[in-house]
């Protein structure tokens, strides 16, 4: 079985930036489709586009297909993964999962780690739950990413400032959550809530969707961060039901720092006090 290589994933963002240059349509299209193919898997090495494009489920149009496919073959790497049946896991996989926890500081721990922290409570019923969202997450992300795309192209033909446009965004993303009940929800149309917002005149408080709304193409932390406030929702639920103990002040403030994107103050920051003018 093959799948295509994470490190195909810098090419595919050069490459695309080369095409958004002078087809800013092509280059959308051209991302849909990668981020379609990524996570599929393939008994055999497609050759040509036309092989490439078979495994596409999305809703490109079919005349566009192989054209695209064409373009995409010609820059992607593959390799060949394991088919492995799933072991029952076993109580020592479990354990050594949380073995971090003994010998990492709340305050240094990724967001993965600290979503184990409350996995480690919650046990594992309630942590199936949880991750039941990460391939719906991932594939609202991906959708993300192709609005982030249309935004990059928009910066680099009209000349907008990137803060601002980030900023644009996560006040839309906070905006969809109020109204829509999550910042990734679907509106009637099958597109992201997201983009009836992106344009309003509205502002919101929207600091906890700044990691979302970054330009950079990285999908890890932010789902890595969903899925952080999702456990910890489901953790404050059995808090609620007595059913579990409230969180550490500690914990609570390593998570709130996490999800809000802030790091404790570095020296390099307050050495910018040193040299003000009046």
């Amino acid at each position: 079985m093959y799948k295509i290589n994470p490190t195909t994933n810098k090419t595919i963002n050069t490459e695309l930036a080369l095409i958004r240059s002078v087809n800013p349509e092509q280059a959308l299209k051209l991302r849909q489709l990668y981020n379609n193919l990524e996570c599929k898997t393939f008994t055999t090495i497609p050759e040509t586009g036309v092989e490439l494009v078979k495994h596409y489920n999305g809703e490109i149009a079919s005349f566009l297909l192989t054209s695209l496919g064409n373009t995409l073959i010609e820059h992607i790497e593959f390799e060949e993964v394991e088919e492995l049946d799933i072991p029952e896991i076993e109580t020592t996989d479990v354990v050594d999962r949380f073995a971090f926890i003994e010998t990492t500081e709340i305050k240094d721990m990724t967001a993965a780690e600290l979503n184990l922290v409350l996995v480690q409570r919650i046990g594992s019923d309630l942590e199936a739950q949880t991750n039941s969202m990460q391939a719906g997450s991932k594939i609202r992300l991906d959708e993300l990413d192709i609005l982030k795309d249309r935004l990059i192209s928009n910066i680099e033909s009209k000349g907008l400032n990137r803060e601002k446009v980030e900023l644009k965004l996560a006040n839309a993303l906070a905006l969809t959550k109020i109204h829509s009940g999550s910042s990734l929800a679907t509106g009637p149309d099958g597109n992201l809530a997201v983009y009836d917002y992106i344009n309003s005149s509205l502002k919101t408080e929207c600091a906890n969707f700044v990691f979302m709304a970054k330009l950079d193409g990285n999908k890890t932390k932010p789902l890595e961060i969903l899925i952080l406030k999702a456990t910890l929702k489901t953790y404050k639920e059995e808090v609620a039901r007595g059913k579990l103990p409230v969180t550490s002040s500690e914990l609570n403030l390593a998570i709130t720092r996490m999800i809000s994107g802030l790091k404790p103050t570095s020296e390099e920051a307050l050495s910018k006090l040193d040299n003000l003018t009046f």
